[in-house]
Parts: C-alpha cells; structure tokens; sequence
C-alpha cells in the first residue's frame, strides 16, 4: 500500500533535483566550478566524451556516499522498499 506514494515521492524527488544545474549556475563563480557546471560546459561545447566523464564520476560519488550512509545506519537499500515496514 505504501509503494505508491513511495514511487510518486521519488518522482517528485527526482523532478526537483533536475532543477539543481539551474540554482548551481547562479551560486557559481570564476573561481569555483561545480561539477555540474562543468558538465554543462562540456556539453555546450560539444565535448560529449568529458561531459559523460564527469557525469560517471558524479554518479560513483553519490552512489559510494548512499552506500556508506546506508552501511553506516546498518539497513540495505532494498530494506527501505519492502512492504509493511519489516517484523519478520
């Protein structure tokens, strides 16, 4: 019962942090660049290659950091998922 509003939150997640380029392009300045702005350079400039570079590496970040999170709290990710809350 509760996986639906589970996937619909996760959606809604998702939407919202595809607007994260937008606030990261008007918080950035000469000396720092975010790796999403760089990304975005790349792919402006036609460098697919280094855009889908740094996206793999943006991607192994958060995955390590939710899987240390997850390690540190003792629950696997596919826990969170499971109907009824666990108890057996």
């Amino acid at each position: 019962m509760i996986l639906p509003g589970v996937i619909a939150g996760s959606i809604i997640t998702f939407a919202t942090l595809l607007q994260e380029l937008s606030t990261t392009m008007l918080l950035f300045s000469a000396r720092t660049r975010t790796v999403p702005i760089m990304i975005f350079g790349a792919v402006q400039d036609g460098r697919f290659g280094e855009a889908s570079a740094f996206s793999v590496v943006l991607m192994i970040v958060v995955f390590l950091v939710v899987y240390l999170l997850n390690k540190f709290q003792g629950t696997k990710m596919l826990d969170s998922f499971k109907h009824g809350g666990g108890g057996g």
